[in-house]
């Protein structure tokens, strides 16, 4: 039987009381459509967008990603506990040899679902790398297109999002000047280098 709006919420909301680090909106779409499949999809996102919006007790912390208020007062504590724990693990696996060879290419098509699925940035995403375009400086590793959705109030014009990715951390300033070349014809131009980078 397909539930109305008013009962869409109260699942939508127990699934944020399931997640205190926060979900993403589409993971919530994805799992109410799951448990009533018999539920218009128009109706199952009116009705979150509905709650998101009006509910005091629903925080929008990035684009596309929501949390309960109450759930964000403790997290400063717990990013400082994830930190150190991240520092112990590094600690530990420098010390160890390992032959495992990474490529570039091997990151493009994970970074083109993160954008899409996790980041919410494009609705479509690619990889494309290599010189497709017959120069590197003219084609990033992966580009997206962020285009208005049927249920969208607000009608746009598409946006193209393309990403340079390095794995080498001695190679940021070429992967700046990509990522500005690709400026060129995209609205957003992501760089994507190891952690191990210096801050500097």
């Amino acid at each position: 039987m397909a539930l109305r709006q008013s009962q869409i919420k109260q699942p939508a909301k127990a699934i944020l009381e399931a997640e205190p680090s926060g979900i993403r909106w589409s993971e919530v779409l994805h799992r109410l459509r799951a448990s009533s499949p018999e539920t218009p999809r128009n109706s199952i996102r009116g009705a979150t967008f509905a709650l998101f919006r009006d509910d005091p007790e629903i925080v929008k912390v990035s684009r596309g990603f929501y949390q309960l208020q109450r759930f964000l007062e403790g997290e400063a504590a717990e990013a400082e506990t994830a930190a150190e724990l991240e520092s112990a693990v590094v600690e530990v696996s420098t010390g160890e040899q390992t032959s495992l060879r990474l490529r570039e290419q091997d990151f493009y098509e994970a970074f083109a679902e993160w954008l899409r699925d996790e980041l919410g940035e494009v609705t479509e995403a690619v990889a494309l790398g290599g010189a497709l375009f017959r120069t590197k400086w003219g084609t990033p590793d992966v580009i997206g297109v962020l285009k208005p959705q049927a249920a969208d109030l607000i009608k746009f014009e598409p946006k193209i999002v393309s990403a340079e990715i390095k794995i080498d951390p001695a190679q940021p300033i070429i992967a700046f000047g990509q990522a500005v070349a690709y400026r060129l014809f995209s609205h957003k131009s992501y760089i994507v280098v190891p952690s191990t980078l210096a801050d500097p």
